[in-house]
Order: structure tokens, then sequence, then C-alpha cells
């Protein structure tokens, strides 16, 4: 780690010797600290809250997920962004191995990997060799779910296009079904990003309560139907997903 400054190795050092399941909180922490998103917020809140929701989703899911895949899960979460972003915010460009020397384990790294885009491009989610990595993994799907659920957050969406014009909901909301297609992550996604940014456990237990008492089939996964009917009328892929979108939600 020569590359790196004397305060960062400092501070490097102090990471190592926390507890193990501290780690990725910490690093992420010292990495964005300086880092607003595009709407000016501090960007830490933004892997404290997928961290969050992994935490909320692993509670909806957990039949299907081990305590181990949810601690990978949740430290995956924390460094989603650490290795795109280490570079403008002071850093010399982090890699998994530096993560490594810190004592985040190779179970870990292996998301952190798949979550880390590093090429942009302008095709489908489907289509995307970097989603289509993470839908082969379970658990990195299971993170990129609550990434882009909190990127989705209306209020969040509502604020990035009243300051930039700018949107990717549909997107996100394509990109969502691609790799966690399931009725649970469904669930997970609409309810979530229908509330607050900042939520309570508690709150959330009772905003999911209220949702369930009044239907179970509003969940059902039909938007790749609905892409496909509304594909057959006429309409161009970028408009039959939009429509496909604004009609599942609609049902819901």
């Amino acid at each position: 780690m020569e590359r790196f400054s004397k305060e960062q190795i400092e501070e490097f050092e102090r990471i190592k010797e926390l507890p193990e399941d501290q780690r990725a909180e910490a690093i992420a922490t010292y990495v964005h600290q300086t880092q607003v998103d595009k709407i000016g917020e501090p960007y830490i809140n933004h892997p404290r809250r997928v961290a969050q929701n992994v935490n909320l989703y692993f509670d909806l899911a957990e039949d299907a997920y081990t305590p181990k895949d949810r601690e990978i899960a949740y430290q995956a979460a924390w460094l989603h962004d650490v290795l795109e972003d280490a570079a403008e915010n002071g850093f010399p460009e982090l890699a998994s191995a530096d993560l490594g020397e810190l004592g985040i384990s190779k179970e870990v790294l292996e998301v952190v990997e798949l979550l880390t885009k590093r090429v942009s491009t302008s095709l489908e989610p489907k289509e995307d060799p970097y989603y289509q990595a993470i839908a082969a993994n379970e658990i990195a799907s299971a993170v990129k779910l609550c990434d882009l659920t909190d990127n989705s957050n209306e209020k969040r969406a509502s604020d990035l296009f009243a300051k930039t014009g700018f949107s990717k909901v549909s997107y996100y909301s394509q990109a969502r079904y691609f790799i966690a297609p399931k009725s649970q992550a469904t669930q997970f996604f609409n309810v979530r990003k229908s509330m607050p940014l900042e939520i309570t456990d508690e709150e959330w237990d009772l905003n999911l309560k209220r949702v369930n008492s009044t239907s179970v089939d509003f969940f059902s996964d039909t938007l790749e139907f609905m892409y496909y009917r509304a594909l057959n009328s006429g309409m161009s892929k970028d408009e039959a997903a939009d429509e496909a979108i604004r009609q599942n939600e609609k049902d819901i």
C-alpha cells in the first residue's frame, strides 16, 4: 500500500484492528467522507441505506439465504461503490487486493467486484454483461436489488430530476426485474421505494404489514408479460418497457 499517503495508511491500519464485521462500514465511511451525490447530499448516506435495505430484504426473504449470505451481502452493500469512487475522493485507485489487505473476506470481495461497474454502456440490462454477471450470483443480485431500490426512491428520484432534469427510474426498474424477478423482490422494491428515504425498522414493519393486509396478488410477476404485450402492439422497446412498468405500478 506504498502508493497511499501517510495519513491514509494510518487510518487503514486503524481499520484493520476493528472487528471483522465493522471494517466494511469503516472503509466506506473513510473513502466516501468528502463525496456528495448528484443532489448535494453526503454520498455515504447511499451505501448506508443500501446496507439497511439488505437487512430489511433478508428479513423478508430469510428462507432463501443463510446467515453467512446475509453478512456477506451487508458488507458488500457498504463497499459496493468504493472501488469505483476512490479515485474521485483523493485516493489512489483502490483494488480488491487493497480491501483484502484490510481484512475483507474473499467472499465479500467477489460480490464487490461483480457490483463494480467499470464500463458504461447503452445496452438494455438483460443484454449488459454487467447485469448478466450479477444475475448469475444470488448474493450480488440481492445487493444490487437493494442498490436499485435506493436509486429508485420516489423522493430521491424527484429531487434528482428537479436538479438535473435527468431520470433513470425506468432503466432501474428494468434492471431490477432482470436480476431479481421473484415476487418477494418485486414486493420489496415497490414498497421500499415508495417510502421516505430515511426510515426505521419499525416503520418498515408497519408499512409492510399494511400492504400485505390488502392483497398478496398484486406482486405477481407480470412485468415481462406486460412488456411483450406492449411490444406486440407496435411500441418500440423503450416505449414498451416504460408502458409495462407504468401498468405494473398502477396495478400495485
